[in-house]
């Protein structure tokens, strides 16, 4: 084991520092921890359930706290009774044999979600122990997550689990409630999901109501010739009528996938005479696109009544490649490189991101 040791100086107070061990080392034997800690379970199972202080004290957490052995048990003596038992003299400490850890069922999981609450508000660069201690003026807390973005910065929001109903409920009827000088909302755990799903389909709804809107766009066709070179896509023709200032290029396809004849759709109110005539190729001059000479043309009724079908069948093809059954859409990159994505939400919870550890036995102590 390391030399250095965690201990209060004189400046340092005592009473937090008891606090912050009890509320450490019952939240590592308490209901909401062990129901999902298999370490832990797995320990409980040898030596009827005692915990010598040197394996506890390789907990993150808890060494970062205090790494004081007498120190820490001196401090367990205020712990809850009924949850822990501690054995001072051989200086170690269990969770109760008669507690039981609950079953992860159904039933377990509902009572959980009925006393969990997100609650936002906090300021990015507040500690878990100033938000522990502020939510636990409204009750006995069993554990928070925090909502971190992907630069593990907290959000500012979180989920709040209390021991009891009553707690959870009398926090959320709490009227208008303030950390520091900040407003905190609160909503149940149910609630938040609810509301979640309506902004999800909202937001589809809008999506959805966005490309109808873009399929009513007026567009207008052209004919394209001397397709000659099979590299040639969809950025090379806008590409062509970009820069005689054209921007209204949506879509260019082949009629088949090795034909060198095909179509692109302009964005545009104008009859196709209008088009050939703003980009210049109204005379049947070509334009050189890779290693091809390729020509534009106003098409006739009938090929117009084609390629509009070809059209309709190419946008489709075009985002149903995005999405396929039982796999995740991925974000089209045009150049290849890496896509800045925006910060998710990441859901975890500091103290047991910090107590996860692997077996000690099989860890090498310094």
């Amino acid at each position: 084991m390391t030399e250095d040791k965690t201990v209060p100086d004189e400046n340092q107070d005592v009473n937090g520092l008891k606090k912050k061990i009890i509320r450490q080392v019952e939240f590592y034997f308490g209901d909401y921890n062990l129901i999902k800690d298999k370490f832990m379970k797995e320990q409980m199972k040898e030596n009827e359930g005692w915990f010598n202080m040197d394996v506890m004290l390789q907990f993150k957490r808890l060494a970062s706290i205090c790494s004081e052995p007498t120190t820490i048990l001196e401090a367990l003596s205020d712990a809850d009774k009924s949850l822990l038992e501690i054995d001072s003299q051989n200086q170690r400490i269990r969770r109760r044999p008669n507690r039981k850890i609950p079953v992860d069922n159904e039933e377990y999981r509902k009572g959980y979600n009925a006393r969990t609450v997100h609650v936002k508000g906090f300021q990015s660069e507040e500690s878990i122990d100033d938000i522990h201690e502020f939510l636990s003026s409204y009750g006995k807390v069993a554990g928070i997550q925090l909502q971190r973005l992907s630069n593990k910065k907290f959000k500012g929001s979180l989920f709040v689990t209390f021991c009891t109903q009553e707690d959870a409920d009398k926090f959320i009827g709490a009227p208008m409630v303030y950390y520091k000088t900040d407003e905190i909302t609160k909503i149940s755990r149910a609630e938040f999901y609810k509301q979640l799903d309506e902004e999800k389909k909202n937001k589809k709804q809008k999506n959805n109501q966005n490309d109808q809107l873009k399929d009513q766009r007026p567009t207008v066709a052209l004919k394209v010739a001397g397709i000659t070179d099979d590299t040639i896509d969809h950025r090379d023709i806008k590409e062509v009528f970009g820069q005689k200032g054209m921007k209204n290029v949506l879509f260019f396809d082949r009629n088949d996938q090795h034909s060198e004849e095909g179509y692109v759709i302009f964005q545009s109110e104008d009859e196709p005479e209008s088009i050939l005539k703003e980009s210049g190729f109204d005379d049947g001059s070509k334009a050189t696109v890779k290693s091809a000479e390729v020509c534009f043309s106003k098409p006739t009724d009938e090929e117009l009544e084609d390629i509009m079908k070809r059209y309709a069948a190419g946008r489709e093809r075009h985002f149903s490649r995005s999405v396929r059954p039982g796999k995740r859409s991925k974000p089209f990159r045009r150049h290849g490189g890496k896509k800045e994505m925006g910060k998710k939400t990441k859901f975890e919870s500091d103290e047991e991101e910090e107590v996860k550890e692997p077996n000690p036995k099989a860890v090498k102590l310094e």
